[in-house]
């Protein structure tokens, strides 16, 4: 089973940033860091272990992400990571200042 633990929260003056562990059945797998304002939350990085990829673990992170946040965005930096969210998402001209040249995406 596949859960997020909160590593740490930081308040800035209008958002927080939030470091999760990917952990599956207790072993961690990943991370993932957010930033989260009153309207939207930002999933600055979503990084799964190198021999823990290609198991779904990315996805059912990102839909707990999802889950947890009423409007999610997260702006891809490589060709993988874009498949992931197109499943996932929408892409939008909205968030267009976070793109990373491989489109934004809104869940």
């Amino acid at each position: 089973m596949i859960t997020l633990q909160q590593t740490y929260r930081e308040d800035e003056d209008s958002y927080s940033y939030e470091g999760y562990s990917i952990m599956v059945d207790g072993n961690e797998v990943g991370f993932a860091n957010l930033m989260v304002d009153d309207t939207s939350t930002y999933i600055e990085r979503l990084d799964i272990n190198e021999e823990s990829r290609n198991k779904g673990f990315g996805t059912q992170a990102t839909k707990i992400i999802i889950s947890m946040y009423d409007r999610v965005f997260a702006a891809p930096d490589n060709a993988n990571s874009k498949r992931l969210l197109e499943r996932l998402g929408y892409e939008t001209n909205e968030y267009w200042m976070v793109d990373q040249g491989y489109g934004v995406y809104v869940f």
